[in-house]
Formats: C-alpha cells, structure tokens, sequence
C-alpha cells in the first residue's frame, strides 16, 4: 500500500488509474506546448517571408531556401544521433515521399508566391478554402459521401471568401478572387490537400513504426523531398533573376566573395557592375544583403518548426479536434498580419473572414461521424 502527500493510501488496484492520470497530464501538457509552438511559429513566419519578398521579390528563391534551412536544422541531428534517423532507403522515399513531397513542394512554392504578390491576410481567407477542396476531393477521388451537415458548413466558408475578397458596390465584383494571389493561394490548397490524401493512404501506421517515422522524422524527411522537387521550379523560374539581384548587393558581394574564395573561382564582375533596380519586373530593387539572408534564414526555420510542430499535435488530436485547431491558427495568423505588417483589415475583410472561420468551425464539428462511402 502507498501513501500519498495528502495522506490518501493508494492499494495496487489504484496505481493503474493514477497511472493513468498521470499520463494524461502529459499529454495535455505537451499539447499545450505543440499548440503554442506551432501557433506562434506560423504567425511570425508569416510576419518575416512576407518581410523578407519585400526586399528580395523572388518567391520561389525564398521557397527553395526557406526549405534548405530546414534540412540544415534536421541534417545535423540525426547525423549526430540527437535524433533517431529514420529506417529509408532510396527506393522507399522516391515511391513514398517523393509524389507526397511534390505536391508539398508546389503548395509552399505557390504560398509564398501568394503572400509576396498580395496581402497575407487575404491569402489565409482564400486558404480557409480547404474543407470545401477536401470535400471536393473525397468525393471525386475517394469515394466519400460527405454528411447533410458537412455539406452545409460549406455554405458559410465560400460565402464568407467571397464576401471577404468582393469589393463594396451595387453589383458583385469578385475580381479580387481571380487575381494571381488568390490563385496561388487556391493551389497552395489544393496541392497540400492533395498531400494530405496520399500521406494518410501511404502511410500506414505500420510503416511508421517499421521505418522510424515518428511525426518529427515524418515531416523532417517530407522536407528534405520537398527541398529537392522545388529545386528545378526555383533555377528555371527565377534562377538567374535572383543570382543577379544577389551579386548586385553590395554586402551580398562580400558572401560571394567569401564563397569564390572557397571554391577558387571569381564572381562575375558583369554582374557587379549594375545594379538590378530598373530591371523588369523587379519590385523595388535587389537590397538583399546579410541582414535579408538571415531574414529568410529565419523564417525557413520557423517554417519548419510550424510544421513540425504542426505534426505533432495532429498527431495527439483526433479528426474534430484538428479542424478546430486549423481554424484557431488562422485567427493567430491574421491577427499578426495586422498587428505586425500593418495590414488593413477593412469591415467586409473582417466579417468575411468571420464567416469562413466560422464555417470551417463548422466543419469540424460535422466531422465527429465518419464519412460514408458511396455505392
């Protein structure tokens, strides 16, 4: 028999149930700590990509690199065994993680895409699209026959979108909504749904436990996948562009220098000769420099550890717990975009923005009974 500090005398038959209590406090407490980690590095990762393209507007640059840093964080850990590396081979990662690790590459290249060309605010609201591309999804690809109520918790998404992105008038001008954000924006989604399908079909809880993949390694190695896919996109799309926006910085030069010395080459002094100011379609001139660098260092880092952090707490929570999760990041999202890029969110931003949330609360909810398959 055990006594507590309280006095209480605890028989064998009661250890299981204090285990029990026990263990779920831990749970509560690290999903405490995996909600806030996440909220708060999706918030301020917003705040710095879209400070970061202000300065060097080449989206799918700061993608490839916000990715590489992530791979730079997770690389040393498993390499020095701080943490378990996971059980892959070659073949296994380019059947598995390499379709799952495309569409998440397409979904964060055209995300920041988004956020750079538009407001961050405006590209959450058309983000908060994805139950509707869910549904979409489960019921062309999966076979899925969503709920009454699932079906109309999407009435208040779209219409809330919408209202949100339609500009104030007697007819309805929803032109804000075919606009090159709103588009990345609505691939971002897509791709990223897309993922999420294949991860949970592919991913077995076998396979999981068999490879190692835990949700940290999971997302580690769906980084570095994504790392190698956004490559090509990245030197096609902007490649020379943005080499010569760098080479035209002067504390840039100073790097380059660095790393010609390195390598026994010489940077291009053609390049060093001009700056890329008035070149077309450059916004607002190529400042790069240190200062930008560790901008976009830091926001590939919190990038990662949103996601990462992301992982885990799906992990621990079930299907309507997850939705409401979604939803609340949203809300920390937008707010940080007001409060710290000083974007304007306008009566109809707001109220549209409600009601999509709202509707994606909704959605959750309807969520707690499983989806039925069609015959």
């Amino acid at each position: 028999m055990v006594q507590t500090r309280s006095g209480k005398s605890l028989t064998p038959a009661d250890a299981p149930s204090a285990a029990d209590d026990g263990a779920d406090a831990a749970r509560i407490v690290a999903l405490a700590c995996n909600l806030l980690g996440w909220y708060g590095c999706n918030a301020f990762f917003n705040v710095l990509n879209k400070e970061a393209l202000n300065r060097w507007p080449y989206p799918w640059a700061v993608a490839w690199l916000q990715l590489v840093t992530g791979v730079l964080i997770v690389a040393p850990l498993w390499a020095s065994g701080l943490r378990a590396a996971p059980r892959v081979d070659a073949a296994f990662v380019a059947k598995t993680f390499g379709p799952i690790g495309l569409l998440h590459a397409v979904g964060h290249g055209a995300q920041v895409v988004s956020f750079g060309a538009g407001s961050v605010f405006m590209a959450h609201v058309i983000k908060a699209l994805e139950p509707m591309v869910s549904v979409a999804i489960g019921v062309s690809c999966l076979g899925q026959k969503p709920s009454l109520w699932t079906n109309l918790s999407l009435v208040p998404i779209v219409g809330g979108v919408v209202f949100a992105a339609s500009k104030p008038g007697a007819g309805l001008d929803v032109a804000g909504l075919t606009s090159l954000p709103a588009r990345t924006a609505l691939t971002s989604t897509v791709s990223f749904a897309f993922a999420k399908v294949l991860a949970k079909k592919q991913m077995t809880s076998k396979i999981k436990k068999d490879r190692g993949l835990d949700a940290a390694n999971n997302y580690a190695l769906l980084t570095c996948c994504s790392c190698c896919c956004i490559f090509v996109p990245f030197l096609l799309l902007e490649g020379g562009a943005a080499k010569a926006a760098l080479e035209a910085d002067a504390d840039a030069r100073t790097i380059l220098s660095l790393v010609a010395a390195l390598r026994g080459t010489q940077p291009s002094r053609r390049v060093f000769s001009a700056r890329r100011a008035d070149a077309p379609g450059h916004l607002g001139g190529a400042n790069f420099g240190v200062r930008s660098t560790a901008q976009v260092a830091r926001s590939g880092a919190l990038y990662y550890l949103s996601n990462e952090f992301s992982f885990r707490v799906l992990d621990l929570l079930g299907p309507v717990p997850q939705a409401v999760a979604n939803a609340a990041k949203r809300v920390f999202v937008l707010a940080a975009a007001v409060a710290f890029l000083g974007e304007v969110a306008t009566p109809r931003k707001l109220g549209g923005s409600t009601i999509a949330l709202t509707g994606v609360l909704l959605y959750g909810l309807s969520r707690g009974a499983p989806a039925k398959k069609s015959k």
